[in-house]
């Protein structure tokens, strides 16, 4: 699930944590949906961000591009060779992350390209768990239809 109780920032223990400020903007990028800002502090070498940059907690670009609903940044991403079953410390993948956003376009193009329904984090939860806990019904409603199909 994306951070919300911690507002005390924690050590990072991964090599790709984010070690910068242009790291944190990178992610915030990915985030708002602002796909030439996130191509230009990548593309800056001198910056040295990198495009598997995480939080403290493994997420990634791809991941708060979902949470965000911007499928543009999300494409660009994946073509620029970011998988779509990353995960995050917990195991939390990007469909997670759009399912809790409530972002179900982004499910659907994540879906069309072959991503599993019933993937689980570390802690049992599959998609649709992750969108009724945060109170996205639709999506909820959506991935059930949908998971039945799957089946």
């Amino acid at each position: 699930m994306p951070p919300q109780e911690d507002l005390v920032p924690k050590q990072p223990t991964r090599s790709r944590a984010a070690k910068s400020v242009h790291d944190l903007a990178f992610l915030n990028a990915c985030r708002k949906g602002e796909l030439l800002v996130a191509m230009e502090l990548l593309d800056n070498t001198a910056l040295g961000v990198r495009l598997e940059v995480e939080d403290k907690d493994g997420a990634q670009g791809m991941h708060w591009a979902c949470l965000g609903g911007q499928l543009e940044v999300i494409a660009w991403l994946h073509e620029r060779g970011v998988p779509l079953d990353v995960q995050t410390t917990h195991g939390a993948q990007p469909i997670h992350w759009a399912s809790y956003g409530g972002q179900i376009a982004c499910a659907q193009w994540l879906v069309a390209r072959g991503v599993a329904l019933d993937v689980e984090d570390s802690h049992g939860q599959q998609p649709v768990h992750w969108a009724t806990r945060s109170s996205q019904y639709a999506t909820a409603r959506w991935l059930q239809q949908r998971y039945v199909s799957y089946k």
